[in-house]
């Protein structure tokens, strides 16, 4: 994110940026053995599927958003982080 943040800043001017920040997506990545799903603090707020967030993520990019937040509750999160 501070990348993004930096990148967005500095060359802003020149190049479109903008950052990603899913929570849980329904990927291998969260499954564990016999295709279970290991519970984690990421899926708090649900598990999407990939083509959710590849739909939310074309749809911020043609707004040129900059922050692509697929799970609405990660709007709360960067707001309490601010």
């Amino acid at each position: 994110v501070s990348f993004a943040e930096h990148v967005a800043i500095a060359h802003g001017n020149v190049t479109k940026v903008h950052c990603l920040c899913p929570q849980a997506v329904d990927t291998p990545l969260i499954r564990i053995k016999d295709d279970k799903k290991q519970q984690t603090a990421a899926m708090t707020d649900g598990v999407l599927t990939p083509r959710f967030v590849a739909t939310c993520t074309l749809n911020a990019i043609r707004r040129n958003e900059f922050w692509i937040l697929p799970h609405p509750n990660v709007q709360t999160y960067l707001e309490r982080k601010v």
